[in-house]
């Protein structure tokens, strides 16, 4: 009887060489995840720049405004009986005050609004990061009355208005031939100033807004991908150990 001839036995290293390359996957998947954890804080710090910027330029911008137009307001308040050239210095019929008292009101309120995020991302930023739905109603809600109270603003500047009224020949001769105690000059300087920083407000939110939501897309779009690792990276794990 002939003995039966079989395929050389393979060398002992041979039979396990696939071992390592195998092995290979999850540290792959571990740089690949410490990766997308470096973007993702990246992006959350660039983020927290960009808000915090923000707020900051709201605060500063929201406490000029608000300081000119209480100067006008109290400066109306304070000389409205006053008279020059045998006449009152201010409209003789219905001055219209609704514009200025808005424009301060406006600015009051959203430099506090402004200071108090301001403190919240300062102190909390990890709790305000997660409120991202909050955040975009918020510059909805800000770009939607700051439009609103610019147009307003610009629209009701006639002859019986704080800024109109400031900015007319009227009121020049007032002052310099009647020798007013109120510098109208100053006043429509002022309001016109005013009127553009609220451009400039609600133009910066508007940047601010679509910057923010770029950030957000990226952000949700790079956690996607690091969840998806760690589902891969516990699945492959998980059959390796089954495996060997």
């Amino acid at each position: 009887m002939q003995p039966i001839v079989g395929p050389p036995p393979q060398p002992y290293n041979a039979q396990y060489s696939a071992v390592p390359q195998k092995l290979e996957q999850p540290q792959q998947l571990e740089t690949e995840k410490m990766v997308l954890h470096g973007q993702l804080e990246s992006l959350k710090t660039k983020v927290k720049t960009l808000r915090m910027f923000s707020r900051a330029i709201s605060t500063a911008l929201n406490m000029v405004l608000f300081a000119f137009m209480a100067f006008v307001i109290a400066t109306f308040y304070a000389t409205r009986n006053d008279t020059a050239l045998g006449r009152t210095i201010w409209p003789e019929v219905n001055p219209k005050v609704w514009p200025t008292i808005m424009l301060l009101a406006s600015s009051l309120i959203t430099f506090l609004m402004s200071l108090s995020v301001l403190c919240f991302y300062c102190f909390c930023f990890k709790r305000a990061s997660e409120s991202w739905k909050l955040v975009v109603a918020t510059y909805v809600i800000h770009i939607g009355v700051w439009l609103v109270v610019t147009i307003l603003y610009r629209q009701q500047k006639a002859l019986n208005d704080i800024w109109g009224w400031s900015c007319t020949q009227i009121a020049t001769k007032l002052q310099d031939e009647g020798h007013s105690r109120v510098n109208f000059q100053q006043l429509c300087k002022i309001q016109s100033v005013s009127w553009v920083l609220s451009i400039i407000e609600t133009s910066l939110k508007i940047v601010f807004g679509i910057g923010y939501f770029f950030f957000y897309r990226k952000v949700r779009e790079v956690s996607a991908k690091r969840t998806l690792a760690n589902t891969m990276g516990e699945g492959a794990e998980g059959l390796l150990n089954a495996i060997f």
